[in-house]
């Protein structure tokens, strides 16, 4: 009889000791994060599973290392979302940490599960098991621009870093630009060579999309309309109206009349020559014995001045007496005469014209050598602009430079200050 007491005992013992401890969990199935930025509280989850052999039931509670827990919404296999599990249920439970340090974060998850008393042999105690995980997350100056959270400069909400900076050289950094900036903040610029017709016009930025028209030039490709004529930007190769007739160009009478007007004796024909024609009043080599308008000869039935009975009589009839011939012969003289003088004057003006001539073309000579003078003058004066833009650039590099070095030295100065007062 005592044997069997204590064979009932020992029995019950061991059950109760086996109840208790067939009460255990695992961890598993642990999230890894992706595109986290430091200082960012990703949420991840992780599984419990009760012992499928347990005995008692288990009512569990977690936490991290790092970052705050996070006791949201709680899911699994179990009748209805709970933290007390039966044998062989699971739950999945989120929790939080916190990107913080160099890009890399090691954290430990801690779950604690209690044991509910229901069962006689199930009495209050505690379970603990840890898991240990990292992952990666992105931290400015890591190399890699992620534009959720850093721009080229310091902008907004955004970290201005070298991650992002503008390696594109018509691109500079600029963040609010009215051009729209890219991701990383970069934007283009007036200056940079390109044409953006979008933004970019001869008013606004000339460097780009080249000068206006009628502002001075010297080359067709300093003009937004393509063509530098007579040393000011223009959009055709010739211009009506500027005065100069520029034929090999294309302009002529018909497309450009007041520069390509035709002279008083002549009139412009249908392909744009000036050419001459009869009833002009110039009796061209052209026009003699077929055009009476313009030239009088000897037998075409008109007595004309210059005419007479002895010089023509085929248009004047012949001298009826000795009194007529002599006024005709009269008349030649004085025309022989006034031709004379007519010769005489002509000679006198050519050599009046010739020294006008060779006085303009003196005065042409010293323009242009002028012009030339001046131009080189221009040049010069544009590379000395140039070149004192880049010493004023260098200078203010430069002191920029000094001034942070300056800055840099200070606060590491005072930051040596308050080590030693620390720990003095």
């Amino acid at each position: 009889m005592k044997k069997s007491v204590v064979l009932v005992f020992v029995f019950f013992m061991l059950t109760l000791i086996g109840g208790v401890i067939a009460s255990d969990f695992s961890i598993s199935e642990v999230s890894i994060p992706s595109d986290v930025y430091q200082g960012d509280s990703p949420v991840l989850t992780a599984k419990v599973s009760a012992s499928s052999g347990n005995i008692c039931d288990i009512e569990c509670t977690w936490e991290v290392s790092t970052g705050p827990d996070y006791f949201g919404f709680v899911s699994g296999t179990s009748l209805e979302p709970s933290t007390v599990l039966k044998k062989g249920e699971n739950e999945v439970f989120p929790f939080r940490v916190n990107a913080e340090g160099n890009g890399k974060l090691s954290y430990s998850l801690t779950v604690t599960c209690s044991r509910v008393v229901n069962y006689i042999n199930c009495w209050p105690g505690d379970i603990v098991h840890e898991v240990y995980r990292d992952f990666d997350f992105s931290v400015a100056g890591d190399g890699v621009c992620d534009s959720g959270y850093e721009m080229c400069a310091d902008f907004e909400n955004f970290i201005g870093t070298s991650d992002c900076s503008c390696d594109d050289v018509s691109k500079i950094c600029n963040p609010p630009s009215s051009r729209g900036a890219d991701i990383f903040g970069c934007a283009s610029f007036c200056g940079n060579d390109l044409v953006e017709s979008d933004f970019e016009n001869c008013s606004n930025c000339p460097s780009d999309a080249g000068k206006c028209d009628g502002v001075s030039c010297f080359n067709d490709d300093e003009c937004e309309g393509g063509f530098c004529v007579h040393e000011k930007c223009q959009r055709d190769l010739y211009v009506d109206g500027d005065g100069f007739c520029d034929i090999n160009l294309g302009e002529n009478c018909k497309n450009s009349i007041s520069d390509c007007s035709c002279a008083i004796y002549q009139r412009c024909s249908s392909s744009g020559v000036c050419e001459s024609y009869c009833g002009n009043g110039i009796c061209e080599l052209s026009e003699k014995g077929i055009c009476i308008a313009d030239c009088k000869w000897c037998g075409d039935g008109f007595c004309s001045e210059n005419e007479n009975c002895i010089s023509c009589s085929d248009d004047c009839g012949v001298c009826k007496d000795d009194t007529e011939t002599d006024d005709a012969l009269q008349k030649i003289k004085k025309i022989q005469s006034d031709i004379n003088k007519e010769v005489e004057k002509t000679g006198e003006n050519i050599w009046q014209t010739n020294e006008d001539i060779a006085k303009a073309q003196e005065e042409i000579l010293k323009t242009q050598k002028e012009l030339n003078q001046t131009r080189e003058e221009i040049a010069n004066a544009r590379k000395e602009i140039v070149d004192a833009q880049k010493r004023q650039e260098k200078i203010l590099f430069y002191t920029i430079l000094g001034i942070m070095v300056v800055l840099i030295v200070y606060v590491l100065f005072k930051f040596i200050e308050q080590i030693k007062e620390r720990f003095s």
